[in-house]
Parts: C-alpha cells; sequence; structure tokens
C-alpha cells in the first residue's frame, strides 16, 4: 500500500519527472498484473484518490509529455481492466483525451536549416497517442456491448455501458476533425471510421441497446459522416505529385483505400444514405446529405471502378481493412489493425 499512496503523491508532484514515472508505472502495472493488484490500484480513500484516477488526472497536465503518458495509461487500463474505469472515471477522463487529438499552434515551430525551414510539430506524437487510444476505448465498448447480458459487468469498461459510455457524439467529431490533420493522425482516424460504423450498425440492431441510445450513436455517426465526406472525398480523389517518389504514390494509393473503405462502411449504417440500405444504394439525402452525395459520385462512372476494387480486394481475404502503408515508414498494416501503445 505504500507503493501505491506514493504513485498517487508522484502524480501531485511539483516535478514533471515525477508525474511521468507515476504515469509510466500504471501503465505497465495493469498489463498483466495479478487480481488483487487490479483491486488496489482502483481502490481509494476519503483522502486520495485511487492510483488510476490520479494518473488519468494528469490528461490535464500542463506538460506534454506526462499527457502522452497518462494517454498511454488510459490506453493500457482500457486493454489489460476495463473494469477500473468506471462510468464516473471515464466520463470525467474522455474530454481530457479528446482535447489530446486537437492540433495546438503553440507546439509548432519552425527550423531555419540555411535555405531550407523545416516545420516540426511537437504535439504530433501526443495527437497520435490519442488516437490510438481512442480504438482501444471502442474495441473495450464493443466488447462490453456484447457481454452487457452477462452476469457481470464489474470487468466492463464504464460499468458495461457500451458505445454510449465513449460519448460517441464527441468522438466521432473528433475522428471526422482528424482527417484533416498530418497524415500520421489523417490514417488511424479513416483506419477507426469503418469500426465506429460497424458498432453503430450493430447498436441499431441489438437488443441490448434501447431505442434512444441507438438513434444517438446513428446521429453522433451521421454527424460525423457529414463532417468527413468533404476530406473522404479529396482524399479518394486525390493525385501523387508527379514526379515524386514511390513512396509517396503508395501513400497516396493506400490512402485512397482506407478513404474509400471508410465510406463504404459508413453507407452501412441505417438510414444514412437515404435508401436505408447503404452498401451501394446512393439514396438522396437521409441523415447525412453531404455524405450521400459523395457517396453518389463514389458510385459513379468516375470512381466506381475504385471502389469495386476495394471491395474485391476485401472479398478476396483482405478482409475490410487490407494493406496500407501508414506514417513516415510506409509500413503495411491492416484497417483493422491497431498500433500498441499499452
Amino acid at each position: 500500500s505504500r507503493v501505491l499512496s506514493a504513485l498517487v503523491a508522484a502524480a501531485a508532484s511539483d516535478r514533471v519527472g515525477a508525474r511521468l514515472a507515476s504515469a509510466a508505472a500504471v501503465r505497465h502495472a495493469v498489463a498483466g498484473a495479478p487480481p488483487h493488484l487490479i483491486s488496489a490500484l482502483s481502490s481509494s480513500s476519503a483522502a486520495t484518490a485511487s492510483p488510476v484516477a490520479a494518473t488519468l488526472s494528469l490528461l490535464g497536465d500542463p506538460d506534454r509529455h506526462v499527457r502522452k503518458a497518462a494517454v498511454q495509461a488510459l490506453s493500457g487500463t482500457a486493454r489489460h481492466a476495463p473494469g477500473l474505469l468506471s462510468a464516473d472515471l471515464l466520463g470525467a477522463s474522455l474530454p481530457l483525451l479528446y482535447k489530446q487529438t486537437v492540433p495546438d499552434p503553440s507546439m509548432v515551430r519552425v527550423v531555419d536549416l540555411g535555405p531550407f525551414k523545416h516545420r516540426i510539430d511537437d504535439g504530433l506524437e501526443l495527437r497520435k497517442a490519442a488516437v490510438e487510444c481512442m480504438d482501444v476505448l471502442l474495441d473495450a465498448a464493443v466488447s462490453s456491448s456484447s457481454s452487457s447480458s452477462s452476469s457481470s459487468t464489474s470487468a466492463a469498461l464504464g460499468g458495461g455501458g457500451g458505445l454510449a459510455s465513449l460519448d460517441v457524439p464527441s468522438f466521432a467529431q473528433r475522428l471526422a476533425a482528424g482527417l484533416d490533420d498530418h497524415v500520421d493522425v489523417k490514417l488511424p482516424c479513416l483506419l477507426l471510421l469503418p469500426k465506429l460504423a460497424k458498432a453503430a450498425a450493430s447498436a441499431s440492431a441489438s437488443s441490448a441497446s434501447t431505442p434512444e441510445e441507438a438513434h444517438g450513436v446513428a446521429a453522433a455517426v451521421a454527424a460525423a459522416a457529414e463532417a468527413a465526406a468533404g476530406p473522404l472525398e479529396a482524399t479518394v480523389t486525390a493525385q501523387a505529385k508527379e514526379g515524386g517518389s514511390k513512396q509517396e504514390a503508395d501513400r497516396t494509393d493506400d490512402l485512397a483505400r482506407a478513404a474509400i473503405r471508410a465510406a463504404d462502411a459508413l453507407s452501412r449504417v441505417p438510414s444514412l444514405v437515404g435508401g436505408g440500405s447503404g452498401a451501394g444504394d446512393a439514396g438522396s439525402g437521409g441523415a447525412a446529405p453531404a455524405f450521400a452525395a459523395f457517396w453518389e459520385r463514389l458510385n459513379g462512372p468516375q470512381l466506381a471502378g475504385k471502389l469495386a476494387a476495394v471491395r474485391a480486394e476485401a472479398a478476396g481475404g483482405g478482409g475490410s481493412g487490407g494493406g496500407s502503408s501508414a506514417g513516415n515508414g510506409g509500413g503495411a498494416r491492416a484497417a483493422g489493425d491497431r498500433m500498441d501503445v499499452s
């Protein structure tokens, strides 16, 4: 108990290094921890918060390195011990998490390299970690939804609240906004949109969701699809720069395929594109008229070939993801995959 008390005290320390170490310790403690340690990490008293709660409060820390460590601690907890994230604790943490996905101009600096100027975004790694955490949380929420009818929800994220525990409107809005960010943030957002769309469609068909919950999730996804329509179409129709490297051309193609997969998945959310059935029915409005118009163009003569190729790729064994190259390294990653941040 002295160790756990020290973790709580370190999280409140004036020293950045102590706060950073506290968040890292909790992140690693939840991975493969025995049940008695998991229970201790969530214990609190009238005088002190639990180690997990103290760590997640660091999502609002003034130091970006501490905030990133807290984001990674949230990811690790959601993956390995989601039951530690009560509805109240998760509800207090999500606004701080989603705030980390917003680009901060004050973190951008320009380095003068003689005839060239190099732009460095010190907040990029934090935004990437935050989106990756959203991926983990979505998986945990879907898992808790599927197990909500079981005898115990104490080990489920947000007490078994399912998608509703994620504040889906904010979640979806941050994904849509991420499509205008750096490619290292844009691609994970493109890969997350199909997962969210699938979860929303499942919520609409699930008897475990109330009609109000299902409608709220569908409305949030529709709003995100509407906001994402422009960036998705721009990504699908983007052309690699003439004379550019093969890596740049491959990245442009991979982003376009990821955008098509996202649009295809979103079209399957009931009533999103007007026809109600999605998946090829462009409809004439629905809950997201801008997205429906884009979907109609994607099914038109100029882009239908790209859509068919992506669907054939998925049917050929690539799943809904297929292959894609991400970020600076251009390494292959399937659309359903997630980078390990725990």
